[in-house]
């Protein structure tokens, strides 16, 4: 989902009481847009694919920061960045980013990555933003599988077979609930979109 001025009062019509003092507690207004885009994105599909009016969908935002459709045994899962929103709603677990391609700080290599991973870092057949980027999507969206988020070092998670022309990768996690993860990805609106779930479950498609 993109931002579009034309629909902001329907978008925000979507948000229930309970999430608008959360939304108004961010002070730049890029953030409380992404939240209303990211609500607005997750109501609409889970109410394609429960059948609901969108605006009745009940989410719930757990203690660990995780958000769920109340009554609903899928996982959810939510991203945004600038003015685009992603929602991916799926059997658990999953996990979904969204990130924009644009140059980094300096140390996010070595916040983000093993030091074994930094020679796959140079052989990707992309240029370093696109590559700290890619990596860097491929765990985010492994941390939010396995709800831990930043809670857990992303350092503790291995890159294998990333393949760019084919949109997949694998992610070892050896202290997680899934020890291999599989990704699809893409470039879409010069952002990474990637979308995680456990290996074996794509063994079965």
């Amino acid at each position: 989902m993109t931002e579009d001025p034309d629909r902001r009062g329907e978008r925000e019509a979507l948000l229930h009481d309970e999430e608008r003092p959360r939304r108004d507690t961010f002070g730049h207004a890029g953030r409380r847009r992404s939240f209303t885009l990211g609500r607005a994105a997750a109501r609409l599909l889970a109410g394609d694919v429960l059948g609901e009016a969108p605006a009745n969908v009940p989410l719930r935002r757990r203690s660990d920061g995780a958000v769920v459709v109340e009554g609903y045994d899928g996982a959810l899962s939510i991203a945004h960045t600038g003015p685009h929103a992603v929602a991916a709603l799926a059997p658990p677990p999953l996990g979904v980013d969204l990130e924009r391609i644009q140059p980094r700080h300096p140390d996010l290599p070595g916040f983000l990555l093993h030091p074994d991973e930094r020679r796959l870092l140079e052989r990707l057949p992309l240029d370093r933003t696109r590559g700290v980027i890619l990596c860097w999507t491929l765990k985010e969206s492994a941390l939010k599988a396995r709800r831990s988020g930043l809670r857990t070092s992303p350092k503790k998670l291995r890159l294998k077979d990333v393949q760019p022309a084919a949109g997949r990768a694998l992610i070892r996690d050896p202290e997680g609930p899934v020890a291999l993860w599989q990704a699809r990805f893409a470039e879409r609106d010069d952002c990474y979109l990637t979308f995680v779930y456990p290996a074996d479950a794509a063994q079965k498609e």
